[in-house]
């Protein structure tokens, strides 16, 4: 079962969207789901205006700079919808109960989509996802129909997700026991953070593909493997399986091995324990990487019987820069 199909089950039940963000699911995965459930049920289809084709300029923004979304409004009533005002109130503004509108003065006939663009800034925060929510302010016409919505609202529409996150840089394979997947799961959503998107391959769902074939497409198709070596995972033949053909197609392997955990490996591994922190297991990854990137440019440079001097210093500086950057990275998210 997939990830989505996970989620969908779970909302089926019952549960609402906050008790499984609660539970450690991803805010954008949930709402996605959550949306396509929503979108033909009879509430939502009776309401008297809709947001619909929601997109933003870019996928992940950072602290400090300007997003703008846009998305078309549809006056699903019977009479004309004359708005003075729409905007979007993300989740770092709910407790303020305040808004980022946009001043409008237009006319909405029924059926008609208007299409309309939100820029707003982005704060210090901590990274990761946040819900978003869009309202309206405005009156239908004729006055005997009248509908005046304030920002308090429980029109505001269902909520969709803005992701405040570093740009996509690269992409691993996260091998792993289904056991430890709740751990893995906080991994991936640590290190998607700072742009490094990890690939679990149960949670891409692919009804009626070869198991064997998926998942080594997908640790082809990705830049690095990354395999979770815990008591649990040295028992599973899929993960002996993915480490093997890792290892046999050469590519770049990150192998994180659990504590008190004895492994043979012709990879070196990094030693971890699942009860760190998980931000000190993805720094391991992070050096990891940096690592790897470097040997792979210190091999496509010609090889001298002693390097310069000046070649020295510029490799010391640059390795230097890289953990200047890592831990300046660190710093951000403590204090956001």
């Amino acid at each position: 079962m997939g990830i989505e199909d996970e989620i969908r089950e779970l909302l089926l039940q019952g549960n609402p969207p906050r008790d499984l963000i609660q539970r450690g699911y991803k805010k954008s995965t949930i709402y996605k789901v959550y949306n396509s459930l929503t979108t033909n049920s009879v509430p939502i289809s009776q309401s008297t205006w809709l947001v619909e084709g929601i997109t933003f300029s870019r996928g992940r923004f950072l602290p400090g700079e300007i997003a703008q979304v846009s998305f078309e409004l549809r006056n699903n009533s019977p009479a004309d919808l004359y708005v003075y005002r729409t905007g979007v109130q993300p989740e770092w503004l709910y407790q303020e109960n305040t808004w980022y509108p946009q001043e409008l003065r237009i006319l909405v006939a029924p059926g008609e989509r208007k299409k309309i663009s939100v820029s707003f800034p982005i704060p210090a925060l901590a990274l990761g996802e946040y819900e978003m929510v869009f309202g309206l302010e405005g009156q239908f016409l004729p006055p005997n129909l009248r509908f005046v919505p304030t920002v308090n609202s429980p029109l505001w529409t269902t909520p969709a997700t803005i992701e405040i996150k570093y740009p996509v840089s690269c992409q691993v394979f996260i091998s792993h026991s289904v056991q430890n997947l709740s751990l893995v799961r906080q991994l991936q959503e640590y290190l998607d953070n700072f742009g490094v998107a990890g690939i679990i391959a149960e949670d891409i769902s692919q009804p009626g593909a070869i198991l064997e074939d998926k998942f080594e497409r997908m640790i082809k198709e990705s830049n690095y493997f990354l395999g979770l070596l815990t008591y649990e995972a040295l028992q599973s033949e899929r993960v002996t399986k993915e480490h093997n053909y890792a290892f046999k197609i050469q590519k770049p392997m990150i192998l994180l091995k659990e504590e008190g955990v004895n492994v043979e490996s012709p990879v070196e591994w990094v030693s971890f324990s699942r009860h760190d922190p998980i931000e000190v297991s993805a720094a391991r990854v992070f050096e990891a990487i940096e690592k790897i990137q470097q040997r792979a440019k210190d091999q496509s440079l010609p090889r001298p019987s002693s390097p310069p001097p000046a070649l020295a210093v510029g490799i010391l500086a640059f390795l230097a820069g890289l953990a200047l950057g890592w831990d300046k990275g660190k710093r951000r998210q403590k204090t956001s």
